[in-house]
């Protein structure tokens, strides 16, 4: 007697898992949870090491940089993405700082404990001088959120740019 061959069978099984795992490898899987926006109350910031500020001040016309970390002190992660507001000021006098458009925003996942940081970009004045702003405190408020968190300023007298010229002192959109 003969045996009836197995390779239709074999064939038929063959197709069918073929089949199944294309299903199941083109249906979309579970969409990854996107962490919601940072709460400004969940943030801290300081003062961070790797900018060109001097405390106390720099040669007046000196272009300098001053690094502010973003710490989340919250239970879970949340993002941040674009630029923050940023006001040096002394009583009522205050400059604020224009968006630096060459550098490109992007979304921020900060987990619980995790830094991101923006970095300020600013012309140094001459101490009592005409056209600049000697601050007591950087506010700054962070893109997404309504909280303006205050850093003391350390790092002397800051230019104020005259009307219509190219804006010297600038701010980067938050960065990992």
């Amino acid at each position: 007697m003969t045996r009836p061959s197995r390779a239709p069978r074999v064939r038929t099984c063959l197709a069918v898992l073929t089949a199944s795992a294309a299903v199941l490898l083109s249906a979309p899987g579970p969409a990854a949870a996107v962490p919601a926006p940072c709460r400004g109350a969940a943030l801290a910031l300081s003062w961070a090491p790797g900018g060109t500020a001097v405390p106390g001040g720099s040669a007046p016309g000196s272009r300098r940089t001053a690094v502010v970390e973003v710490r989340n002190n919250g239970a879970g992660e949340c993002t941040l993405r674009g630029y923050p507001l940023v006001r040096l000021a002394r009583g009522d006098i205050a400059e604020t700082l224009f968006d630096q458009v060459a550098v490109a925003p992007v979304t921020v996942s900060l987990g619980r404990g995790s830094t991101a940081r923006l970095v300020l970009t600013f012309v140094a004045a001459q101490r009592g001088g005409a056209g600049g702003i000697d601050p007591a405190r950087a506010s700054i408020t962070l893109p997404g959120t309504a909280a303006v968190k205050e850093l003391p300023w350390h790092w002397g007298p800051v230019a104020r740019p005259a009307t219509g010229t190219h804006p010297g002192n600038q701010v980067s959109p938050v960065v990992p």
